[in-house]
């Protein structure tokens, strides 16, 4: 076990995982984890705690794989206040007794990544960064590919926050620097599209994205390709707002919100992969009572990023089976869609309970910042 940056936090997190031992038999997980909704023994190895201090009181809370740290570090260069993020890494261990060598070295190349971004953040006094490495021993490639916990990591993330407030959002979006300005009382890129773009756009005032609109390099998020999960927001709306307003929930709305650390629902580690995870999470926070307010002056922007695994796997059943039904058989797209289906059946008879991992729950009890909640 490691530690950098260490502190009675970190110790009392990692604490969390002494227990864990993913290696022993029957610990690993395999495609059927995924089918049967079975809990994934998840590990962590270690942790890098910043000691700078923050005035902003709201946590930014994700989760990423080793390929998403440079998308990290452009969150970090844009938010002035703390982050807390989970990196996972998938290890295979086909005979479960032992990790293969080329497991053990992604581990230590991706712990190498992970200091040298926490060194560059404590260095250049940007974000307050938290970070916990979570690994999961699998015994088969495909699982490993596609088989990513994201609603696990994303609660993980959520324990380290001790804010009063937190913002979850994915690794991919970059919240504008005007947001942070806001929180804090505080109120020349020639070429279109790319990182760079996106890194520079954060750093715009509100103001000047009607231009940037003009200019047919920049828009609302999935726009053309699913509106239902944003229209809500209502963008032209949003372009002359001087104050917070409220909107009405439709279905698949996905937003990225702020909401209470303590009160705010968790999510719902059944959807691995890809497919309805964050829907869920929001149609569960409507379903219990929660309004959405828009934040007048703050955004975020989508920074580009390879396709997933999972995602590719995803799409690729859920369109390849309109011709071929059989592929549904088992596969990712179908567990999602069939558990998805329940859960909004759920919800509209009030019984719908999001699973979280016993793990997490065990935890959060022993940190002293959530109170024993």
């Amino acid at each position: 076990m490691y530690s950098a940056g260490a502190s009675a936090d970190a110790a009392a997190l990692v604490a969390c995982f002494k227990e864990s031992n993913c290696l022993t038999p029957g610990q690993q997980t395999t495609w059927d984890h995924l089918l049967e909704d079975r809990p994934s023994c998840l590990n962590a190895s270690h942790t890098w705690w910043s000691k700078l201090p923050s005035s902003i009181p709201v946590t930014l809370v994700t989760q990423l794989s080793g390929d998403r740290i440079p998308q990290l570090k452009a969150q970090c260069n844009v938010w002035l206040g703390p982050i807390a993020a989970t990196m996972y890494v998938p290890l295979l261990s086909p005979a479960g007794t032992d990790l293969l060598t080329a497991s053990r070295q992604r581990l230590l190349a991706t712990v190498n990544a992970v200091q040298e971004l926490f060194n560059y953040a404590e260095k250049q006094n940007k974000c307050q960064l938290r970070m916990l490495l979570i690994h999961e021993v699998f015994t088969e490639q495909q699982a490993a590919n596609v088989l990513y916990p994201v609603n696990s990591l994303r609660n993980w993330a959520r324990l380290m926050a001790d804010t009063p407030l937190i913002a979850n959002i994915d690794v991919d979006m970059l919240p504008s620097v005007t947001m942070s300005k806001s929180l804090l009382d505080e109120m020349d890129v020639k070429n279109c599209g790319g990182q760079v773009y996106a890194d520079s756009i954060a750093l715009r005032d509100k103001s000047q994205i009607p231009d940037l609109i003009d200019q047919e390099c920049f828009d609302q998020f999935r726009k053309g390709v699913a509106p239902m999960c944003h229209n809500a927001t209502d963008y032209s709306r949003w372009m002359t707002a001087t104050k917070p307003y409220s909107v009405d929930y439709q279905e698949h709305f996905e937003p990225w919100f702020m909401a209470d650390r303590m009160s705010s629902l968790w999510y719902d580690v059944r959807y691995r992969g890809y497919g309805k995870n964050k829907i869920v999470h929001v149609a569960a926070t409507h379903s219990a009572g929660f309004s959405f307010h828009i934040h007048p002056a703050g955004f975020l922007v989508h920074r580009p990023h390879t396709e997933s695994k999972g995602r590719k796997e995803f799409l690729k059943v859920k369109f390849g089976s309109r011709k071929k039904p059989t592929m549904l058989e088992g596969s990712l797209y179908k567990h999602i869609e069939d558990i998805w289906n329940s859960s909004r059946r759920d919800m509209k008879l009030g019984s719908y309970e999001a699973v979280v991992d016993p793990t997490m729950l065990s935890c959060m009890k022993q940190l002293p910042w959530w109170n024993g909640q």
